[in-house]
């Protein structure tokens, strides 16, 4: 019983490092898949028959996603209570400028 807890934790240990290292010896081979951007001429590519790696899309498994946070800085700025008796005239009309019909003595 125990050969075969060892058999297995080999196996399922190989499966899960299988993808990272052809991954890495895909990387470390300076093989790589670049796109066409010249559309204008007719012209044929050759085909890449030994590398399929490219036709996987691969999904980082830990993705982070950290918010972002930002400093703020409030500024107290005190306001100037309006005085309303500032706005007044000092001006005093003498009463013969007032309008108005004459008033009889």
């Amino acid at each position: 019983m125990k050969l075969y807890k060892n058999i297995f934790f080999v196996f399922t240990a190989v499966l899960i490092l299988l993808p990272p290292i052809v991954s890495f010896s895909h990387i470390f081979t300076d093989h790589s898949h670049k796109l066409c951007d010249n559309y204008a001429e007719h012209h044929y590519h050759a085909k890449s028959i030994d590398c399929e790696l490219h036709k996987f899309h691969k999904n980082p498994a830990l993705s982070l996603d950290f918010p972002e946070y930002f400093l703020v800085i409030e500024e107290h700025s005190q306001e100037e209570i309006f005085d309303y008796y500032k706005f007044l005239n000092e001006y005093e009309p003498l009463n013969f400028y007032l309008r108005g019909p004459p008033s009889f003595a």
